[in-house]
């Protein structure tokens, strides 16, 4: 009979090699485990978890594709994805680069014909502005305002039918058609103004005649800027000036004299006249003379002339003389 076998002694392991082979427990667990397996189970299993580790690190490498995709940050298997997701992105792009083409032709397109339009409506207006019979002046319907005996009608419409009749109102000359209304004899100021679509509107300022000149056998009208607004027989109620022939400064200092009277006082004169600048005289109706001097001091000697003319003692008296307003002098 034989003697039974004896239990082979556990293997021993290096201290560094049962390291590096053991699995990532902590101390405490290895101290734990150790004390509570036999040592039979303990190296047995000890052998096991060796032998299952160095099967472990002995695993094929992975193939290099997969290595490389890992590098790369995708998946395996990414390589067709990418082709895949390359050939998507292409196309989008594609898309919108012809949207874009065809935004840009369509906003071409569009100011292409915005800017048509407005050339034909410029040229719409011009025609109508410049060359349309709808904004010709038509004479009768110029309209006419301030015209009386000294300046006719017919002179004004002579005038706007040589210069105005059958012209465009945008292409009127309104300033040269004025022009020519201020060359008519009478007409002191003159303002043209556009009415819609056909008329105009002739506001006249006419010269008023303030004083006769007698000039062989009639009497030449003359307004107060010594302008001559016409010829007449008679002087019609003006005051006849007597003045030096040809000699304008004289002419001048009378009409500035009558110039600042009122026209009360004006209205009383029936005869004017003067040898130089300083010697003017005025005849009133009634046959009192007025010594006027210069034509200084011309509302002094208006107010000074107006009480010596209502004062009891001198109101009878046939010359005053105001040249010197502040030592006036009378006579009977």
């Amino acid at each position: 009979m034989k003697p039974p076998a004896r239990p082979h002694p556990p293997r021993f392991e290096p201290p560094e090699r049962a390291k590096r082979t053991a699995a990532p427990t902590s101390g405490s667990q290895r101290a734990v485990a150790s004390s509570s397996r036999p040592p039979s189970e303990g190296a047995t299993t000890q052998s096991q978890r060796l032998r299952t580790d160095g099967v472990a690190a002995r695993a094929p490498r992975p193939p290099a594709e997969v290595v490389r995709a890992a590098a790369a940050g995708a998946a395996p298997g990414a390589a067709g994805s990418r082709s895949a997701r390359r050939t998507v992105v292409s196309t989008r792009s594609a898309s919108r680069f012809a949207e874009r083409v065809e935004l840009q032709r369509r906003l071409t397109r569009r100011r292409a014909y915005r800017t048509g339009a407005a050339i034909l409506v410029v040229l719409a207006l011009g025609w109508l502005g410049l060359l349309s019979p709808a904004f010709k002046v038509d004479p009768s319907r110029v309209v006419v305002t301030g015209a009386d005996a000294i300046v006719a009608r017919a002179a004004i419409d002579r005038v706007v039918s040589a210069h105005a009749a059958g012209i465009p109102l945008p292409r009127l000359n309104t300033a040269a058609l004025r022009d020519r209304l201020l060359e008519i004899p009478g007409v002191r100021e003159a303002r043209v103004t556009r009415v819609w679509p056909r008329g105009l509107a002739v506001l006249l300022v006419t010269r008023r005649p303030v004083v006769a000149v007698p000039t062989a056998g009639a009497f030449v009208l003359l307004d107060i800027d010594g302008v001559q607004v016409g010829r007449s027989k008679a002087p019609g109620g003006l005051p006849v000036a007597s003045v030096p022939a040809k000699n304008a400064r004289t002419l001048r200092a009378v009409l500035e004299v009558l110039r600042g009277l009122p026209a009360g006082l004006a209205g009383e004169i029936t005869k004017v006249g003067a040898d130089s600048e300083d010697t003017v005289t005025m005849t009133m109706r009634g046959g009192a003379t007025v010594v006027w001097g210069s034509a200084e001091d011309t509302q002094l000697k208006i107010r000074v002339l107006a009480v010596l003319r209502s004062a009891e003692q001198t109101k009878g008296a046939r010359v005053f003389d105001v040249s010197a307003p502040t030592l006036p002098i009378t006579r009977s």
